[in-house]
């Protein structure tokens, strides 16, 4: 069932036929590019894990088909583990029941995404503000993990690092209680915009002095 030619499918059903908390959804968002070595050490890390997973990857600029970036055979070999598509509707993949983790560049726009449906994080940053995105998380809101490259100098994050932490993240006990973290900052924003929180009485505020003007 992995195919990249599902760009728009509709993946509720095969969602829907996976246990609660058992997918681990992987992006790194529209506009970032990820090595092709990169790619085949996700592929092995996620295969190795067994998880099943979503994988947003787009094949790149030197690339007809995402088959030629990843392993050969890795396309036939995740049938009824994984689903490899160009795009997905990412908010919604999010809230589907069957999604218990999001392997993420940590871009801003992701990181709130995933807070707003209580998602724990893998964090994988690739540049700008996703370091620092990605340092808050794990550090100081603690609602995910990071990511460990090698230190030879290339940042390369290797497969046994990639499958370790996705089995950490969606069936240790470490995984849990970054589950219960994040499941509180869903709260907390959910608290926030209702009528009657801060966000909401703040935007209030506004409407009034813009009234009055």
């Amino acid at each position: 069932m992995a195919s990249s030619s599902k760009s728009e499918m509709d993946c509720n059903e095969w969602l829907d036929s996976k246990p609660a908390q058992s997918v681990i959804y992987v992006s790194f968002g529209s506009f970032m590019t990820v090595a092709r070595s990169q790619v085949r050490e996700l592929a092995d890390g996620l295969m190795k894990s067994g998880c099943y997973f979503l994988w947003a990857l787009r094949p790149d600029k030197e690339a007809d088909h995402v088959s030629e970036m990843l392993p050969t055979g890795f396309l036939e070999e995740c049938k009824g583990r994984g689903i490899i598509a160009p795009w997905f509707r990412q908010a919604e993949v999010l809230k589907h029941p069957a999604v218990g983790g999001f392997l993420s560049h940590c871009g801003w726009n992701a990181v709130v995404e995933s807070v707003s449906v209580g998602i724990p994080m893998l964090g994988f940053p690739i540049g700008g503000d996703q370091f620092f995105n990605c340092r808050f998380m794990v550090e100081e809101w603690k609602f995910g993990l990071g990511l460990k490259n090698t230190e030879d100098g290339n940042r390369i994050i290797r497969a046994e690092e990639i499958e370790m932490k996705v089995r950490m993240l969606m069936e240790g006990e470490e995984g849990e209680r970054v589950r219960r973290a994040a499941e509180r900052f869903r709260d907390l924003a959910v608290e926030e915009v209702s009528k009657g929180g801060r966000s909401a009485a703040n935007l209030e505020v506004l409407v009034n002095s813009l009234k009055v003007i």
